[in-house]
């Protein structure tokens, strides 16, 4: 199978609450892998390709969360976990400068 990402993806366990953007109702859940482009991301419902979410993703180390918007590009079932059955590929549409900066450093 051929490797399609541009960028490292790395096993890191970030906070990271969402919703549809512009919708009222935010959940969250903790990234399975993430990378300066793209985040895989357990969510308790199917969400289909082409979603926007609005996303803050909390870091430990920082006071404010980093604020980006995402695409939902693929979504598959997470068989064995009641709480999330699905897991969501997601591009990192915009991220603020700030949150590039920061997600750079998380990767290294």
């Amino acid at each position: 199978m051929d490797e399609r990402r541009k960028e490292v993806r790395l096993d890191k366990f970030l906070s990271i609450s969402y919703r549809i953007s512009k919708g009222l109702l935010r959940s969250s859940s903790r990234s399975r892998n993430v990378s300066q482009a793209g985040i895989c991301l357990p969510v308790f419902q199917h969400l289909d390709p082409g979603v926007i979410l609005d996303m803050e993703i909390n870091v430990q180390e920082y006071e404010k969360p980093i604020l980006a918007s995402g695409e939902i590009i693929w979504i598959k079932a997470n068989p064995g976990n009641r709480q999330y059955p699905f897991e969501a590929g997601i591009r990192i549409l915009n991220i603020d400068s700030l949150g590039k900066n920061e997600i750079k450093k998380i990767l290294k």
